[in-house]
């Protein structure tokens, strides 16, 4: 599928709605359910290994394809537009790796959630790279997150609406750590 608007190309994993990008000659833009946007800069990075969503020089192009992307999700009813969780349309104030550990073999920010493990948050190197699971990351973000209603919003309307089931999902508490833990705090 094609737009008229400087030959951009989209697609998507289709079986499984994890991701959807939106393609030209020189920038692949990038949404996922399970992370951040991504652009790479083909021209420069022919080997996609650095993302650029965030750079200076780059605001107006990833706005340009992440909004082209989004009407096109809607119009060919991408998978990832009608999955049932959140996808984060920038990136979260805080950031954790989702790589494994040096220091802690075999293991990735995501096993400091299990209980078993939760005291080692108490070790600063692991609080440092897994500020979210290690509940240290209380700022919200400044940017926007596309909700099951298919509109982004931002963390002020999460709160505005006082909705706490958003929440109970993972990506908006990574998204709205302050305003999600302001829930718990009126428990």
């Amino acid at each position: 599928k094609v737009s008229d608007d400087a030959q951009m190309r989209f697609t998507s994993d289709a079986s499984k709605g994890r991701w959807a990008a939106a393609i030209t000659q020189r920038f692949k833009f990038i949404l996922s359910k399970a992370d951040s946007p991504w652009l790479y800069d083909l021209e420069n990075d022919p080997d996609e290994i650095r993302n650029v969503y965030n750079e200076v020089g780059y605001e107006k192009i990833s706005g340009w394809m992440r909004q082209d992307l989004f009407k096109a999700m809607d119009q060919y009813e991408f998978p990832l537009i009608g999955h049932d969780g959140p996808i984060p349309w920038d990136n979260p104030a805080c950031r954790e790796s989702s790589d494994q550990m040096y220091a802690w073999r075999y293991r990735t920010c995501e096993d400091l959630g299990k209980e078993q493990y939760q005291r080692l948050c108490d070790f600063g190197m692991l609080s440092r790279v897994c500020p979210v699971t290690c509940g240290l990351c209380r700022k919200d973000s400044s940017g926007k997150i596309l909700l099951v209603n298919k509109k982004p919003r931002s963390c002020r309307h999460v709160q505005k609406e006082r909705n706490q089931a958003l929440c109970q999902q993972n990506m908006v508490r990574i998204f709205c750590p302050k305003v999600c833990s302001s829930f718990e705090d009126d428990k």
